[in-house]
């Protein structure tokens, strides 16, 4: 039998975000630029950081991996 938790910690082992730690890279970008932002900006700056570094892989990802799996699937078939 697995483990509880065990799937837990595999995925936060592969980068996945984990429910527990949701929140915690943003607490911890605003405080570690609070010196350089004001705050106002700091919010937007936060959700910034996080739309690039999170949802535009995520979102190049759902475009390449498809593409990657067709050119593959265009070169076996091509092969005699």
């Amino acid at each position: 039998q697995d483990e509880p938790g065990a799937a837990g910690a595999a995925g936060a082992t592969a980068g996945q975000d984990e429910p527990g730690a949701a929140g915690a890279a943003e607490a911890t970008f605003f405080v570690l630029h609070t010196p350089f932002v004001d705050a106002e900006r700091l919010v937007v700056v936060t959700a910034a950081w996080r739309l690039l570094m999170f949802y535009v892989p995520a979102l190049v990802a759902v475009v390449a991996f498809p593409a990657l799996g067709m050119a593959e699937r265009r070169k076996v078939s091509e092969t005699p």
